[in-house]
């Protein structure tokens, strides 16, 4: 007999797998992918254990964006360049394609992040905010922070929005495509904050660049939901996180904002306390 899902079997489902996901807060669900331009490598985890694949262009490759099973890399700056590899979600990869060339003076990006349409990064010395190609091309200025400083970023489905670190003061600020401030809060972890990434269950991840091989694992409210050490893990500059397939990240995602619906109801609408010197 055949079985009809209905719109709310559907939600029940979809927010089954968010919990699901949400209560495995010991390493990131996805795999974690880092550039570690220092030791010219990716490091990657997942399941708890860590991969490392050799930099096709040692020392010159920072953002880092995830499109299917192949992770993109791009240039950190001018006439750097990055590469494709493949094998994702594996912890590790195989270059399949050279090129990602940053041939834009004018750009100094350490991080990078995907909507699945879009690649964007944001300048470390200016603040801006680069929307590229897929292919980390054709750069485009969305808009502004106004300060240096950010080496970490990351797409947050959940809203359309991008999640930014700030190296210098620890801050992450949560704002949306076209600038407007969404939010934040401080994680104190001044001059080690790189590698920003969302996990599938809309928590973030980014990594101590002190040389202790330590991830830190944050809620989106704050509240700091643990630290994970991998021996050997290199001094992070891009990070990001392979997520679902798009069939089960959008049922993934209508879950989730049911959650958070319901939390907003339960406890009305949390608005961050605002930034140090914003």
């Amino acid at each position: 007999m055949m079985k009809i899902q209905t719109p709310a079997i559907r939600f029940v489902a979809g927010a089954a797998l968010a919990l699901s996901l949400a209560a495995a807060q010991a390493s990131p669900s996805g795999t974690y992918y880092m550039t570690i331009p220092g030791a010219a490598r990716i490091d990657a985890v997942g399941g708890g254990v860590l991969g490392s694949t050799a930099m096709a262009h040692p020392g010159e490759e920072g953002p880092v964006a995830v499109w299917g099973q192949t992770l993109r890399t791009a240039g950190i700056k001018e006439n750097a360049s990055g590469a494709e590899y493949a094998g994702v979600p594996g912890v590790t990869l195989a270059a399949t394609a050279a090129g990602y060339l940053n041939g834009d003076s004018s750009v100094y990006v350490t991080d990078g992040t995907s909507d699945g349409q879009w690649n964007y990064a944001v300048d470390f010395f200016s603040g801006a905010v680069y929307r590229f190609d897929s292919q980390w091309g054709s750069p485009t200025v969305l808009f502004s922070l106004g300060t240096g400083g950010f080496e970490g970023i990351t797409y947050d489905p959940s809203n359309q929005s991008l999640w930014l670190g700030n190296f210098s003061s620890g801050d992450l600020v949560n704002v949306a495509l076209d600038g407007s401030p969404l939010g934040g809060f401080s994680t104190g972890l001044e001059l080690t904050l790189t590698a920003l990434a969302m996990d599938r269950d809309g928590t973030l991840w980014l990594a101590d660049a002190d040389g202790s091989g330590d991830i830190e694992h944050y809620a989106t409210s704050g509240n700091h939901l643990g630290t994970e050490h991998y021996d050997g893990l290199g001094d992070a500059l891009g990070g990001e996180i392979a997520l679902p397939e798009p069939a089960t990240l959008a049922l993934w995602l209508a879950g989730w904002a049911g959650i958070r619906l319901s939390r907003r109801a339960r406890l009305g609408f949390f608005q961050p306390p605002p930034l140090s010197g914003r």
